[in-house]
């Protein structure tokens, strides 16, 4: 029995040593790839800096043209060599995404800049897209793609406005695809826009909705989303009853139904605004040749004092929706208001006319008596 425990003992302590053994050998082990991989995450944070850091070097605005413009091909292709370096050591890196998205960026500037650099840039898109190393990636090449394939060696000698409102046709559909082909890319938002307000102007509502249900569904709260659900909004609710109550800011109950039987118009202001002032005057006025108008106003003043001032001063007694939120007011969002003044014209039945901030326009649709 003493043996039996002796010899229990003597093997629980060889155990102990040699597991200790093994611990310390995979300390030992361990330590050089620690110290590895800390270097290299030091070495990869090191170039991220540098190239997000030449990015957003401000050039002196009163630098002569000539010297900007080759101090911004120097600067460009400083990214685009410090991308590359970056890109070939750590191709997996935490930072690959944002690199190719300035790298691109960049190689297009060039390109804009000079037009020699123009097949390396188009190159380098055909590469990404061929193998996109991710969606977002994909996605960056597919758009510059867009305005490459528009740039020609003489065209490229000149800076190109890549995202003003195109009249192309051929652009406009390229914007449509890459649309439903990356609906949750960063440029949507921009992209769908121009689609939307190029559908409006044509008269094509499933087209503004088709671009107003990708950004629901992938950019609900973003402002671009929320402006364009109200422009939408006005053009399908033409010709439908519109709805408004409220409490005046001098304490009246407004519903517009009650007032149907006469024209209505809704006319968002501020008194800091003169072309605002001017249509309440017009439209302080107008009862005098339409008895049957009823004005409601929408003011956008910081101050109610400041609102009543100005109406004092006009002896305008109309209700005013005062709700202190300026430009946030619920009001001005759903229904995308933009400018001011912005009326609302409703026919006597209660149906809305239109929407406009043209003076011509909306006093128009009074003078005809909706």
């Amino acid at each position: 029995m003493v043996i039996l425990v002796m010899a229990t003992r003597r093997a629980e302590s060889i155990a102990a040593r040699w597991t200790w053994r093994l611990l310390v050998g995979a300390i030992m082990l361990a330590a050089p790839l620690a110290a590895q991989s800390a270097g290299r995450d030091a070495g990869e944070e090191t170039l991220w800096r540098a190239v997000a850091g030449l990015r957003q070097h401000p050039q002196p605005a009163s630098q002569p043209y000539v010297e900007r413009l080759a101090d911004l091909r120097r600067c460009n292709a400083e990214i685009i060599d410090q991308a590359t370096a970056y890109l070939a050591l750590y191709p997996g890196g935490a930072h690959r995404d944002e690199i190719i998205r300035i790298e691109l960026a960049a190689r297009f500037e060039l390109a804009s800049l000079s037009a020699d650099t123009l097949p390396a840039f188009t190159q380098r898109l055909r590469d990404v897209l061929k193998n996109p190393p991710s969606r977002e990636s994909g996605a960056e090449a597919a758009f510059w793609k867009i305005h490459a394939d528009r740039m020609t060696p003489q065209s490229a000698t000149q800076p190109v406005g890549a995202l003003r409102s195109p009249s192309d046709p051929s652009l406009i559909a390229a914007y449509r695809d890459f649309v439903r082909d990356y609906p949750s890319a960063r440029h949507t938002p921009r992209l769908a826009q121009l689609v939307f307000e190029d559908a409006a102007d044509r008269g094509e509502r499933e087209t503004m909705r088709a671009m107003l249900n990708v950004l629901e569904a992938s950019f609900p709260e973003h402002p671009t989303t929320q402006r364009l659900a109200g422009l939408l909004r006005r053009v399908e609710q033409a010709g439908q009853g519109f709805e408004l109550s409220f409490v005046a800011a001098d304490g009246r109950l407004v519903n517009l139904s009650a007032l149907r039987g006469g024209p209505i118009a809704v006319v968002v202001w501020a008194a800091s605004d003169l072309s605002s002032l001017r249509a309440m005057e017009w439209l302080h006025a107008r009862p005098a040749s339409d008895s049957a108008l009823h004005v409601i106003g929408v003011n956008l003043d910081d101050s109610p004092a400041r609102m009543r001032a100005s109406m004092s001063e006009r002896e305008i007694t109309w209700p005013q929706l005062h709700d202190g939120m300026g430009w946030g007011g619920e009001f001005v969002r759903r229904w995308a208001v933009e400018k001011l003044p912005t009326v609302f014209v409703i026919d006597a039945r209660g149906r809305l006319v239109g929407v406009s901030s043209k003076q011509d326009e909306w006093q128009g649709w009074l003078m005809a008596r909706p």
